[in-house]
């Protein structure tokens, strides 16, 4: 499309700590860069996303996070009289979302709490992976593997928290939506995206990368109903910043400046 006087946009949906994960990271990053640097704008869905690019790039750069649906009445799970035992992952069982990590921190406290369950809704390449290690660790029957689902509000109406130590998200759509049905998280303070979206001890609990100090953070929620209650109200009105009209209107804008300018 380059010489046609037609707008291009780069629509970027990961964040570009991705290339810190995987092999040949910095080559690819500037291949991206480079491409990147052929667009009239770039799209970034948190805007705390555009001081990890060049700086050449950064006036180019317009954030847009993704639509979310606003809470429709959900009974908040930790204000029921009896809520649940249960913490939940919900996303594809690999590298990036970070499950054996999660399986290991929730081994620790496991004895302690025998009355709680960690379930990990998702399919992936690292099934096999993770079924070995919780037989190894003597957790069959605390770790569910409930493969995908077509009904993943199911899950979220029957935990207590979600689990989220992804090690880079673009925007984490997942953390929203368990917003959405009152739960709170547990994420790493070093994940961009998560620590954007995951306010510490507002919406939920951000901790080191560290399996000692995950698993404190797991013991704290399951110790601490009251908290857990508080943060699900909190974390359900932040989804209320990403109502889809708002969020198409934002795109029409960007959409209806670019064609009248016929660049950025």
């Amino acid at each position: 499309m380059l010489g046609m006087r037609i707008p291009l946009i780069a629509a970027e949906r990961n964040s570009p700590d991705l290339f810190d994960y995987v092999s040949n990271g910095e080559k690819l990053r500037r291949r991206a860069d480079l491409v990147l640097s052929m667009a009239d704008c770039i799209t970034v869905q948190l805007e705390s996303y555009r001081a990890k690019y060049p700086e050449n790039l950064r006036s180019r750069i317009v954030s847009i996070p993704n639509p979310v649906s606003p809470p429709d009445n959900f009974e908040l799970p930790n204000s029921r009289e009896t809520p649940p035992k249960r913490i939940l992952h919900v996303g594809r069982l690999s590298f990036q979302k970070n499950q054996v990590f999660l399986i290991k921190a929730f081994s620790r406290v496991a004895a302690s709490n025998p009355d709680w369950v960690l379930t990990l809704v998702g399919e992936g390449e690292k099934r096999y992976e993770i079924e070995s290690l919780v037989q190894q660790l003597e957790l069959s029957g605390r770790v569910e593997l409930v493969g995908a689902v077509t009904d993943v509000d199911k899950w979220y109406s029957k935990s207590s928290f979600l689990a989220f130590p992804s090690l880079w998200e673009g925007f984490p759509n997942v953390l929203v939506e368990a917003y959405r049905h009152g739960l709170p998280a547990l994420g790493f303070e070093q994940t961009a995206g998560v620590n954007e979206l995951l306010r510490h001890k507002e919406t939920g609990l951000l901790t080191e990368c560290d399996e000692a100090a995950y698993a404190k953070g797991l013991q704290a929620m399951i110790d601490d109903p009251v908290f857990l209650q508080a943060a699900g109200r909190n974390a359900q009105n932040t989804v209320l910043r990403y109502a889809p009209k708002d969020i198409f209107d934002q795109w029409a804008s960007l959409f209806i400046r670019l064609a009248r300018n016929g660049h950025s």
